[in-house]
């Protein structure tokens, strides 16, 4: 089974100066190798709660693949249309990836440049994390990767699309410019949520949390053939995902966030 879907990974902006005509350049580490962890509605399995995505090294770096990165436009967030062409580069563009793409170990180095005042004073004033906007086709074969990892999917014919700007990650700080450390994605299951709820004082959940439970919750409902209660539009991302959440859980959380919870 093959499917095509939009993906966005998240990276962290970090050793960036100022040219002289006040631009803000940098170089960024914006994808690497290896098993991702994805929910299945974002994938089309909403019977999956979780899909391992494997991007194999001959993919990742393949010159078509290397060759999407450069000259690829940046935006202030991710465009509502999900993608950049030329009916709306005028309006989005913020500045460019350049073509300087390199591999440097299992990752993919790329020199970027902001050219918006308004995005550079975002980005000193703390948005300083990049979300690479791409498609690509998803094989649903099960296999391990050499690293010893079970993967469920294999990943293909990645193609760059944008590079956006944005506030801290939901789906959590994966690659970072000075440092090849990769760090876990934040898991929220049921027992946290239920904590999160019921513990004394206001609920206030981030908008990572607000993220995973509703596709959690489109996933659950889809998987049992009713209307989900509330869903939060989002787009395609790198994300991970602890259990499905219990009937309980579903509830308490339709009731809370239908009273304010969201803070």
């Amino acid at each position: 089974m093959t499917t095509q879907a939009i993906f966005t990974d998240r990276i962290t902006v970090g050793a960036a100066r100022r040219t002289a005509d006040g631009y803000l350049v940098a170089d960024a580490k914006v994808a690497r190798t290896g098993v991702q962890e994805y929910l299945g509605s974002e994938l089309g399995r909403p019977d999956l709660p979780v899909v391992r995505v494997y991007r194999p090294a001959d993919e990742v770096f393949s010159d078509a693949t290397l060759r999407s990165f450069a000259h690829r436009p940046m935006t202030l967030e991710h465009p509502r249309q999900g993608q950049v062409d030329a009916s709306n580069w005028k309006q989005l563009a913020i500045g460019h990836t350049g073509s300087e793409v390199v591999r440097d170990g299992d990752f993919v180095r790329v020199p970027l440049v902001l050219m918006d005042s308004a995005a550079i004073t975002a980005y000193e004033s703390g948005k300083r994390e990049l979300s690479m906007g791409y498609s690509a086709e998803i094989h649903f074969e099960a296999g391990t990767a050499p690293d010893g990892q079970h993967y469920d999917a294999v990943q293909r014919k990645i193609a760059n699309n944008h590079c956006a700007l944005t506030d801290t990650a939901r789906g959590g700080r994966e690659l970072h410019i000075d440092s090849a450390q990769h760090s876990a994605v934040p898991v929220l299951d049921a027992a946290t949520f239920r904590k999160q709820l019921t513990d004394g004082g206001p609920t206030r959940l981030t908008d990572h949390e607000l993220d995973m439970l509703s596709q959690q919750l489109a996933a659950n409902a889809a998987a049992a053939h009713r209307p989900p209660t509330m869903v939060r539009s989002a787009p395609v991302r790198n994300a991970a995902a602890g259990p499905s959440l219990s009937e309980i859980a579903y509830s308490e959380m339709c009731d809370r966030l239908q009273r304010g919870a969201r803070g």
